[in-house]
């Protein structure tokens, strides 16, 4: 069985450390990912041609990739088992390209000769999968995945997109064909780490940015006890310790 996790990591670097260390917790084997902030120098990382969607297999003990392939907003990844595909579609485009991209999208999902799981962020609202209306964007994704004989993997009603003074919204959707709809046990938005980033941002707001690596590390232990304290970090003393170690890299170099 194969485990899999999607995150959009919202060009954040502080958001793609705490998956980092989420994934290697949980034993995940795929990592589906939106608006990454960097990518990683690995070849266990598979990007978009526009760096916005990304595909990370963290264990390559559990997950053999075949073949492989990209587009604008899009990757796909082909293992023993199925294709996996992840997918950004930008909110800043004009309803021509979204279809066009859409499009592309489907070509690319005809040539497979095999199941497919697609996820990711299409900036799209439909009854389909939750959100209390549909709009234009919605309605072509529901008719994507109608042609495509995808079936929607999201459960419940869980907000996928927050940011305070806007509406939340469910539009992180996964996408699946039938057999591996019926093979989901479930389907959880990570909540776990989006809740620990809220929680290190209302404690970076309390403190002035670091100018020098001692005062980044001193900043980075500090948000890393306040998540620790309210219960939303359980890595052990020396993962923590490997974290800090790589936010104060990334955020000093």
């Amino acid at each position: 069985m194969m485990s899999i996790l999607q995150e959009n990591l919202n060009r954040n670097v502080l958001a793609q450390n705490l998956l980092r260390q989420r994934v290697f917790e949980d034993n995940t084997d795929v990592c589906i990912i939106c608006e990454q902030h960097s990518n990683l120098e690995d070849k266990t990382w598979f990007t978009d041609e526009t760096n916005t969607a990304a595909i990370w297999t963290v264990s390559s003990n559990n997950v053999t990739i075949i073949n492989s392939g990209c587009g604008a907003r899009f990757v796909w990844i082909k293992t023993s088992m199925t294709y996996i595909m992840s997918v950004y579609l930008s909110p800043n485009e004009g309803i021509s390209a979204f279809r066009q991209k859409l499009s592309n999208i489907e070509d690319a999902i005809n040539d497979f000769n095999g199941e497919v799981i697609v996820a990711g962020d299409f900036n799209a609202k439909s009854a389909e999968w939750g959100a209390v209306f549909s709009n234009t964007r919605g309605n072509k994704v529901a008719d994507f995945a109608a042609r495509l004989d995808l079936t929607v993997l999201n459960t419940g009603n869980t907000s996928t997109f927050r940011r305070p003074g806007y509406q939340e919204y469910i539009l992180d959707i996964s996408l699946g064909i039938p057999r591996i709809a019926r093979m989901i046990k479930n389907w959880i938005d990570h909540e776990a780490l989006r809740k620990s980033l809220s929680q290190s941002w209302s404690t970076l707001k309390l403190h002035p940015a670091p100018n020098t690596r001692s005062e980044t590390e001193r900043l980075v232990l500090t948000v890393m006890k306040a998540i620790t304290t309210s219960g939303r970090h359980t890595g052990g003393r020396q993962k923590f310790q490997h974290f800090v170690k790589d936010v104060t890299n990334f955020v000093v170099e």
